[in-house]
């Protein structure tokens, strides 16, 4: 597939995750590197918004606890 898009480099978590993915890529006729773009487009499309979301509050919560031990150190 070229492109000017940047690579990444993935590593799956398992031997089970791998073996999936260079059957699919022999049963598609395509690379692994195919397979694991396609896959990763669709994660995308069906997580990303929920992935932020969680994100934000997790992260955002996080960040307000900072800042608020923050203000009490200033104050003393």
């Amino acid at each position: 597939m070229p492109t000017n898009i940047p690579r990444l480099t993935v590593t799956p978590l398992t031997q089970l995750s791998y073996d999936r993915i260079q059957d699919l890529a022999e049963i598609k006729g395509c690379s692994i590197s195919v397979v694991i773009a396609h896959a990763l487009e669709q994660w995308l499309r069906d997580n990303y918004i929920n992935e932020i979301r969680s994100a934000h509050q997790h992260y955002g919560v996080k960040k307000q606890r900072k800042e608020h031990e923050q203000l009490k150190k200033n104050r003393h």
